[in-house]
């Protein structure tokens, strides 16, 4: 179904009629106009950034909680009030990555019932050109909001987005994505499979059960919903009748994959791929692997090669009429990166959660930690950003290290909040 919102009012719906399925179909909300500058978006592939260039946010999808009037900093404060009227007061902590950077919450004037929620919390749901679609979530109810970080002159924003009925939710099959360079209105779209049918679906063979985890926009045209084997691709270029196809993994990985096996009383190699635009109109994939001391593809039992692994780096031109192809464009081996200058003094183990950089898709983020060699008391998160091309270490910092927080450093998605 397909409804309009302008300002909280309903103006009509229809269907949306998605080729090549009869067992999909899209939800689009348009949310209140966002004022503010925008970067430009180009038909061409990202350039290289210089350090000082850098406008992209390795942003945590967890917020953080705080009671100061002026939060992270002022000059990146939004106010609005959720449905139940309460005053919620937003802004951003920005860091350059592989930092991490966070939206930071809090309620001018105290919780109306003098207590604080243990189960209240800010989890961010998308981002898209400057904007952050984000669940504000307690024991009760669920408000959504959009942050927009807006120009020198405006300044940032922060709307409640209305929604249709009592009860509704926002998840990971739920994109944001601004389809016009001089419009000031986003839109909300979700994906739905209706009716579990054929098991083939557009140019490849999708398996049964997918569960969508991420959504990730591409320029102003595409947005891509990722599943563990895929991920469909929806062209918004026609809004009255978009089309959606769907497409695999690279075959080669598809036989591999299991995240949470354990392999030979081996520690399981988790969170170990992630997809992220390259440009306008291409997708960048990264895929994290095992390999054995022999340089093979399967896990080595060797003590000394127990944590030895491979990053390899493939790109999609996307379309809609086209085949949709990935195409190899690097490997890294473990040995090459640990014997970077910067690496020195890391733990010598797999990499996980890599993020495509938004100013540069040959630059990845990756977490690395010490879990498996020390205590918990001694555990430690490290973030790295590496450039796949040219095979250098670019940086590197420590996840701060909270007791409580440390597993938010597996846990973040690009997104541009510079103005």
């Amino acid at each position: 179904m397909l409804r309009r919102i302008g300002m909280g009012c309903f103006d009509g719906a229809s269907l949306l009629r998605c080729r090549h399925s009869n067992w999909l179909s899209l939800r689009s909300v348009h949310l209140v106009p966002i004022c503010g500058h925008r970067r430009k978006l180009s038909d061409s592939p990202v350039a290289p950034a210089t350090t000082k260039d850098l406008r992209w946010s390795l942003l945590n999808l967890y917020g953080c909680c705080t009671n100061d009037t002026l939060l992270a900093d002022a000059k990146t404060v939004a106010d609005s009030f959720t449905s139940m009227g309460r005053h919620l007061r937003v802004s951003l902590a920005h860091a350059t990555p592989p930092a991490s950077s966070f939206l930071y919450y809090g309620w001018p004037g105290g919780v109306p019932d003098g207590g604080a929620d243990d189960h209240e919390r800010l989890e961010v749901v998308a981002a898209h050109d400057g904007s952050v679609l984000f669940e504000m979530k307690n024991s009760i109810l669920s408000d959504y909001f959009v942050y927009s970080h807006g120009s020198a002159a405006a300044g940032p924003s922060l709307s409640l987005v209305p929604y249709p009925y009592e009860g509704f939710r926002l998840n990971g099959y739920t994109g944001l994505l601004r389809q016009s360079e001089e419009s000031d209105e986003l839109r909300e779209i979700q994906l739905r499979l209706l009716y579990p049918g054929e098991d083939t679906f557009g140019d490849g063979q999708l398996m049964e059960g997918w569960e969508i985890y991420r959504t990730i926009p591409v320029g102003n045209r595409f947005l891509c919903w990722v599943e563990d084997s895929g991920f469909f691709l929806c062209d918004m270029l026609d809004e009255g009748n978009p089309k959606v196809r769907g497409a695999c993994l690279p075959h080669e990985l598809l036989s591999r994959y299991d995240d949470d096996a354990d392999d030979n009383d081996m520690p399981p190699l988790k969170h170990s791929k992630n997809m992220g635009a390259a440009g306008a109109s291409a997708l960048r994939f990264v895929s994290i692997d095992s390999r054995c001391c022999c340089s093979g593809t399967s896990r080595s039992t060797c003590a000394g090669s127990r944590f030895a692994f491979t990053v390899t780096i493939w790109t999609m031109e996307l379309g809609t009429d086209e085949p949709l192809t990935w195409v190899k464009d690097g490997v890294l081996d473990c040995v090459e990166l640990w014997a970077q200058p910067g690496y020195e003094g890391l733990p010598r183990t797999h990499l996980k959660c890599p993020v495509v950089s938004l100013d540069n898709p040959d630059v990845v983020c990756f977490t690395v930690s010490n879990y498996y060699f020390v205590s918990y008391q001694e555990y430690k998160v490290w973030m790295i950003q590496v450039n796949m091309r040219s095979k250098t270490m670019l940086s590197v910092v420590q996840f701060p290290k909270d007791d409580n927080d440390r597993w938010k450093a597996y846990h973040h998605l690009p997104a541009d909040l510079q103005s």
